[in-house]
């Protein structure tokens, strides 16, 4: 399944970049030996990609990551090489049919292509620095849910989210840390992992020792966590749920567990790549309802179906907010609520954009965080 994955992945991304090198050729048309190597840096980028996916037996995992990492950004670079050379390709287009580069001698409009190249690369250049800062610079979103009702007395809890870490060969054990020193950094009550705590498979995590690391997740009412689509990848999901259990983090796999004096109901879905998961409802068939109930569901798809069952609150991970744009404005036009909170009915929804990632380590229009929620509710819920 990995490898089918990373195929379609590799297919998709080779159109913008066939695409961006051939508008490079062209707009560097007089300047040959640019050209030449701008092409050859292409090629080599395109091999190191294919090579960090597939050839992982041949290369070693170190030289692997080496490779995905220039690959990868490669990706970044591509999509908006594409995306500058197909809004100068129109408006070329629109100057030609108007007129307007009849003005201009031959010299000129090479001048004017070879100009744009410099700035697409300077543009480029500096959206990739700028997206590699946000991502190295997590930010804490904080949300006020009150859950009261009347003047009845009251309870209050802190609850830190933290969805899509995909630790693994990309997201290393340096990063855990610095991830689990901004939760903790927190002082959280509860701590809640929505899914793709991994990236794809369990060896990398064992091999880095990041057992130790997420056992250092501080927080008295406990640490919980439900499988997202990315522990299916590796076809590892037990042994991942295992080495997480012996962390210290409670895993809910279409279960439910009371937590915070049992004043909590907290609901783990298991993700719906298990077409054979339990409905939100059969899940829900005997929870108190006086309880404050969170539901976690890795992907935010069908709230209709968790507004009809009724928890308080759903969490959910899964879509980066898209992680660098354009890719947030995709992700708001696929899902319901892509990013951020809503509320149906009595139900509260929290989408977070995830602390860690897949694939290219940029966020540009988007944001690596953890999200806060300082939770009020009646004692005795």
């Amino acid at each position: 399944m990995k490898n089918i994955f990373f195929l379609i992945f590799f297919l998709i991304i080779a159109l913008p970049g066939v695409y961006s090198a051939l508008r490079m050729w062209h707009n560097l048309s007089s300047l040959t030996l640019v050209k030449w190597v701008v092409l050859s840096v292409y090629i080599l980028l395109f091999i190191s990609l294919a090579a960090g996916f597939f050839a992982e037996k041949i290369i070693g995992t170190g030289l692997q990551r080496v490779f995905l990492s220039a690959g990868f950004s490669f990706v970044v670079a591509t999509v908006y090489f594409a995306m500058f050379f197909l809004v100068f390709d129109l408006l070329m287009i629109i100057f030609k049919l108007s007129g307007v580069l009849s003005s201009f001698s031959p010299g000129i409009i090479v001048s004017i292509r070879q100009i744009f190249v410099i700035a697409v690369l300077l543009t480029t250049t500096s959206l990739m620095a700028w997206g590699k800062y946000r991502y190295n610079n997590p930010v804490v979103t904080v949300r006020e849910i009150d859950l009261r009702k009347g003047e009845s007395s009251s309870s209050s809890i802190k609850v830190v989210i933290a969805s899509d870490l995909h630790l693994g060969n990309n997201i290393r054990v340096k990063e855990l840390r610095r991830f689990v020193s901004l939760i903790n950094a927190q002082k959280p009550d509860i701590v809640l992992l929505p899914g793709d705590i991994t990236d794809n498979e369990l060896k990398p995590l064992a091999e880095q020792n990041m057992k130790d690391v997420l056992s250092g997740i501080s927080a008295p009412y406990g640490v919980f966590a439900v499988p997202g689509n990315h522990e299916f990848y590796g076809g590892e999901k037990m042994e991942i749920i295992h080495y997480l259990e012996s962390a210290g983090i409670t895993v809910l796999t279409d279960r439910s567990i009371l937590a915070v004096n049992g004043e909590v109901a907290i609901i783990g879905r298991d993700d719906i790549t298990n077409r054979e998961r339990l409905s939100l409802k059969t899940l829900m068939e005997g929870i108190d309802k006086d309880k404050v109930t969170i539901l976690m569901d890795h992907q935010p798809i069908n709230l209709s179906e968790a507004e009809a069952a009724g928890p308080d609150i759903q969490i959910s991970g899964h879509t980066h907010n898209g992680q660098f744009w354009p890719g947030n404005i995709i992700v708001k036009k696929i899902f319901e609520l892509g990013y951020g909170y809503t509320k149906k009915s009595d139900t509260h929804f929290i989408v977070t954009s995830g602390l860690g990632l897949w694939g290219p380590k940029y966020r540009i229009g988007t944001d690596s965080e953890i999200v806060l929620i300082n939770l009020k509710y009646q004692t005795g819920k």
